[in-house]
C-alpha cells in the first residue's frame, strides 16, 4: 500500500486495497493534574477611564502597562447628515480592570524622563542623574464618572490634575 492518503492521485485505484486501521487501546494514562483558574466577576469588571498625557508632556503618546496615553485622538465619528467626520479629543478612553489599574500605578512610577528619553529605573544599565522627572508627572488617568462634564474632552479645556504632583 501506498503512502498517499488522497485516493484520486493514485494512478491505479485497482491495485489500491482497503486494510483495516488498527488503533491501539491504551490502558494508563499519566495524566497531570490541571489547574483551571476562573475569573470572578469582581475580577472581570471593567470601569472606564479617561487616560491621557498632559500638553507639556515631552511625548504626544507613551504606553504603560500596555496601556496608551495619548495627547489627542481623533477618532471617526458619524454627522447628522450620515458623512462621517473626525474631531479631535483630549486623550483616550480605555476600559481596565481593577488589575490593570494597579499595574500602572507600580509602572508608571518606574519610568522617569532623563532629558527627552524614557527610561525605566529597573533597567541595570541606568544610572541616575538627579535631573530624572518621574513620568506620572505628565500623565493623567481619571475614573469616568455619571456627571462628567459633556467637553470634558475638549482639546481647549485644561487638561486635568497630573497623576503625580511636583514636590
Amino acid at each position: 500500500m501506498t503512502d498517499e492518503t488522497n485516493p484520486a492521485e493514485f494512478k491505479d485505484d485497482a491495485a489500491v486495497t482497503a486494510e483495516p486501521i488498527v488503533i491501539p487501546i491504551v490502558e494508563k494514562v499519566d495524566t497531570y493534574p490541571v489547574k483551571v483558574l476562573v475569573k470572578s466577576p469582581k475580577e472581570l469588571a471593567t470601569s472606564l477611564y479617561w487616560v491621557g498625557t498632559r500638553d507639556d508632556s515631552p511625548h504626544e503618546m507613551v504606553s504603560v502597562a500596555g496601556i496608551m496615553f495619548q495627547r489627542e485622538t481623533d477618532p471617526p465619528r458619524e454627522g447628522r447628515d450620515g458623512e462621517q467626520y473626525r474631531e479631535r479629543l483630549r486623550g483616550g478612553l480605555a476600559r481596565l480592570t481593577a488589575a490593570q489599574v494597579e499595574l500602572i500605578k507600580k509602572k508608571v512610577v518606574k519610568k522617569v524622563y532623563q532629558g527627552k528619553f524614557l527610561r525605566n529605573t529597573d533597567d541595570v544599565h541606568f544610572v541616575p542623574t538627579g535631573s530624572e522627572i518621574p513620568l506620572a508627572r505628565y500623565l493623567y488617568m481619571v475614573r469616568v464618572q455619571d456627571r462628567m462634564p459633556p467637553n470634558f474632552r475638549d482639546p481647549r479645556s485644561e487638561a486635568p490634575e497630573a497623576m503625580a504632583k511636583e514636590s
